[in-house]
């Protein structure tokens, strides 16, 4: 069974299945940055409220 292979559309079917992988990755990664900033945040915010 021969099947005609077109590279092009190979490489594209690629590229569709894995663009998403580095946009999941891409949002973990802001989302991360924003939790522990908010961690950083909240912590500070502890310390003023006790000396207070």
């Amino acid at each position: 069974m021969n099947l005609p292979v077109d590279v092009t559309s190979v490489t594209h079917s690629v590229q569709l299945a894995v663009a998403p992988v580095f946009l999941l990755t891409a949002v973990a990664g802001m989302i991360s940055a924003v939790a522990g900033r908010l961690a950083r945040i909240i912590d500070r915010a502890r310390v003023l409220e006790d000396r207070v």
